[in-house]
């Protein structure tokens, strides 16, 4: 139980009031312990202050530290100097990759509240503190390399390809007719196999998964009510509005126009025509590619986690458009094993963090709505891609679909790098 005592007028500005407890002492042994405490829908809790019993010590307010140069990765905070030793408050989520100097010496980094990055100032000390974000030297020099990769690429898909080797004899049209028919067999009873999976899990979905729309406590329910009334034009030119959501659907678009249209089309045929690969050794191929993606999906989430969004959405386009460019000059099963792996380890690293990206740029209120826009921009490439690059590959040839289909995912990635910002770290003030 706490106690409030403040004035009408401060209520009604919003301005920061003190509670205290009512309960007796709190007796904490060694060791860790939580903390956890719940805002009201009228009072919002910003900071909670731990004193010794009988202590008459005021507790220090918090003090805005002056901002001598703010960049996204580099930033110099002046803080005054003080008695006692103080927490430099950054208003960004805790990540590793921040660093703190203050007249030479590294300062100690602290998490507040569970996810505010800040920093130990010793007592007695100030001046400006030195803030950089170490990863951001790796990232740029990524760029440059990436764009070196991505011009090399395209004189790659305008040169003409080689000659490809002698034709695969046909088969008997006996064989192929009994092979038709167990095709089909087979794929009547996959269809059947795979719709009792998808079944269980709709009920799973329905009877066992709780209902989320009211979850988050920061967002006001009229708000959110606010924002479901309008309609549904309205909230898809608010979600568009916002350059990082309309970018990163610009590479959902990319990824998915190259999957169906060059993955799923034109790389099986060119596998076929041009290696005389089987569909079994198509298979294992894509296979063994999603067996050491798989194994990648963690590290691409925990990276996205650590370091940002961009770290692994970037990378990870301008691989995918480098592996069609290998599955479109891959001479022999090596390399096109080589494509596969490839394709497959950017696709699983690169494919939750977009997702992760436009769930963060989702306005309050909207977060059903911005991920079925995103995903529905992903269902426009999945349309259109097959029909578009099947049109190019008959006009001109399968390797100039291609290289237009690595075009287009490396193209969507440098525009994303340059102007989309990062979400993972918001860029307001700090304080003291």
């Amino acid at each position: 139980q706490t106690s409030l005592r403040t004035t009408v007028g401060t209520l009604l500005t919003g301005r920061p009031a003190s509670t205290t407890s009512c309960s007796a002492p709190l007796q904490l042994d060694a060791g860790v312990h939580r903390l956890r405490v719940r805002s009201t829908p009228e009072l919002e809790v910003r900071q909670v202050v731990l004193t010794p019993a009988g202590s008459t010590s005021p507790v220090m307010p918090a003090v805005p530290a002056g901002v001598v140069s703010w960049e996204p990765t580099e930033r110099v905070l002046a803080v005054p100097a003080s008695d006692g030793a103080r927490l430099l408050e950054l208003a960004e989520n805790a990540n590793d990759g921040w660093s703190a100097e203050l007249d030479g010496a590294t300062l100690q980094p602290v998490v507040v509240d569970g996810w505010r990055q800040a920093f130990l100032v010793p007592a007695g000390a100030g001046g400006d503190v030195s803030l950089t974000f170490g990863p951001d030297r790796v990232y740029r020099l990524g760029l440059l390399v990436g764009a070196a990769c991505v011009l090399l690429l395209l004189v790659l898909a305008l040169l003409p390809p080689g000659t490809p080797p002698a034709a695969v004899p046909p088969r008997r049209a006996g064989l192929a007719a009994r092979r038709s028919s167990a095709v089909a067999a087979v794929g009547a009873t996959s269809v059947v196999v795979a719709a009792l999976p998808g079944l269980l899990v709709t009920a799973v979905a329905w009877f066992a998964v709780g209902e989320t729309r009211n979850f988050r406590a920061g967002a006001g329910v009229s708000a959110r009510q606010a924002v479901s009334d309008l309609p549904i034009g309205a909230q898809i030119r608010i979600l568009f509005a916002n350059r990082g959501f309309a970018l990163v659907s610009l590479i959902s678009l990319a990824n998915a126009f190259v999957r169906t249209g060059g993955l799923f089309a034109i790389i099986p045929v060119l596998a076929a025509t041009q290696l005389g690969l089987s569909a079994s050794t198509v298979g294992f191929g894509l296979m063994l590619g999603g067996v050491l993606g798989l194994v990648a999906a963690y590290p691409g989430g925990w990276v996205a986690d650590r370091y940002g969004r961009k770290m692994i959405i970037v990378p990870s386009t301008l691989a995918a458009a480098a592996s069609i460019i290998l599955f479109s000059y891959a001479s022999n099963y090596t390399w096109f094993l080589v494509a596969c792996i490839v394709w497959s380890v950017a696709m699983s690293i690169g494919s939750g963090t977009p997702a992760t990206y436009a769930a963060d740029t989702a306005p309050p209120g909207m977060n059903a709505s911005a991920m079925s826009t995103y995903r529905m921009t992903a269902d426009i490439g999945y349309i259109i891609g097959p029909l578009a690059m099947g049109v190019i590959a008959d006009l001109a040839s399968p390797g100039v679909a291609l290289g237009i289909g690595a075009a287009l995912l490396a193209l969507s990635g440098i525009v994303f790098a340059l102007f989309a910002p990062e979400t993972y770290r918001s860029l307001h003030p700090a304080r003291d």
